[in-house]
Formats: C-alpha cells, structure tokens, sequence
C-alpha cells in the first residue's frame, strides 16, 4: 500500500483531482495507528480462536430476531441485514466507505487534532456483490451498494466493502493511505465547517441538532484560557460555529466539544 502525506489544504485538494479520471472510494480513520480492518476483523484478530465465522453468524442472527420490533420494513436479504446491523454498530466484515472526499476528511478529523488517515481505491479494483452468494461465503473481497434505507447512508454517499477474511489486514489493489499532517488538521476541519459538511449533515436527526447548537452557543473553556490576539477571533468564529486552528492545532486547546 502507497502511503502519501498531505501537509496543506492545497495538496490535499491536489490529490483529491487527481482521482478525477477513475471512480474514487474513501475511508477516513482518526488516527494513524489502526490498522484497516472491519470491527468483526479486529475482533478476529485479536481472538481467532472464538472470535469465529460460526460466531459471527450467530451474532446476525441474534441481531435479525431482536431487531423486527423495531424495524418499518423487513430489510429483505442477508446484505441488506448486513449493512442495517452495520448502520446500528454491530461488528461486521462490513467497512464503511464513501464516494465524497470530505466526508472521508470530517470522519478522519472530527474527533482528533493528531495526524490522521483517509484511504482511496479505484472502485474498479473489486467485484461487485451478488444477491446470490451469501456475504459470508465469498472467495474474496467484494463492493457492496446498499439500498438508502437510511438517511445516513444517503446523507454520507455511503456503499461498504465486504470481507472474506476479515482478520487479514485489508489490501485491495491501488489502495492509497493519505497521511494527513497535524499541521494541517485545524486548518481542513475549519474548511469543511464552511462548506457545511456538519453532524447535522452528515447525520441527519434530532441528536445531531442538539451537537450542533452546542457547540456553537455553549463556551467549555475560559475565554483567559486564549491568548489574547486570538480571544476575540475565536469568539467571532464561535459565532458562526468555527474553530480557531492555528491555535487549536498549534496547542492542543481550544474547545473540547468541537
């Protein structure tokens, strides 16, 4: 796997035209250190010994027959069960992915300041899944278009690649990690706030709503805690929901709740 770092707006906006002649799929992982596997990966990993496909399948199981009261439709067949189990948190072979590179960047960022990580493959580079084969009898790893059956899914231009051995760390051919600098983490989350890529966009609901206003109209630290040529910027960005990023990235301050 290709490893790129990106340190300014200005490249990363460079790479992301670079995937403009093929069909782009991202990733973004708020930290440099995980290793890409689905969450049922990472428990496999860690624990093959019951951590296992019989296991796994249980677990769907379970899921099926306490999910119906709460469901408007039935989600059909096992892929769309998947990605509903896969929406609501339940560890699948399941990773989730996006056709929109600043989704991937607010899902790489919003919860860290540090480096972080956005993943890009060619779509072309995987066979799309078959209704006729079950997800958990493939030979390899496959592309996965859910229905939008969620609001989230739509919202997140979202689809997943399916895993046929999910404990294996994930490398399909021509995929790219870019490294985004801590340098320039401040400076890309303040972007994508004005172009309105937010928690109630990305997330559409009543929980989201709530986030937001707090974090715009609700002060977590003193404003004594900023120096002083950057007290009443930071109050002015606040106003409009901003951040500060020079000095959030330079000093690890700043709001907590941003």
């Amino acid at each position: 796997m290709k490893t790129v770092e990106i340190s300014s707006l200005a490249s990363f906006h460079d790479h992301v035209a670079a995937t403009g002649g093929y069909h782009a799929v991202f990733r973004g992982e708020n930290t440099a250190t995980y290793k890409l596997r689905s969450k049922f990966g990472r428990y496999a990993a860690i624990n093959a010994e019951r951590n296992t496909l019989e296991i796994e399948i249980r677990a769907m199981q379970e899921f099926k027959r306490r999910a119906f009261p709460f469901l408007l439709q039935d989600p059909g067949d096992d892929w769309e069960w998947l990605a509903l189990a896969q929406h609501h948190g339940l560890a699948t072979r399941l990773l989730d992915w996006t056709t929109n590179p600043l989704v991937a960047a607010y899902f790489a960022m919003s919860e860290s300041l540090q480096d972080c990580v956005i993943y890009v493959f060619n779509d072309a580079a995987l066979e799309t899944w078959s209704h006729d084969v079950s997800p958990h009898a493939l030979a390899s790893d496959h592309l996965f278009y859910p229905r939008h059956s969620s609001r989230r899914i739509e919202a997140q231009a979202g689809l997943f690649t399916v895993h046929y051995h999910p404990a294996k760390e994930v490398d399909i051919p021509s995929l790219e990690r870019w490294l985004l600098k801590k340098e320039m983490v401040g400076d890309l989350k303040s972007m994508l706030r004005r172009y309105g890529f937010l928690c109630t966009s990305l997330f559409p609901g009543l929980d989201s709503v709530c986030q937001e206003i707090e974090k715009t109209h609700f002060w977590s630290r003193s404003e004594d805690d900023f120096p002083t040529e950057l007290r009443e910027r930071w109050k002015a960005n606040r106003l409009y929901g901003l951040d500060v990023p020079s000095f959030k990235a330079s000093t690890g301050q700043g709001d907590k709740t941003a």
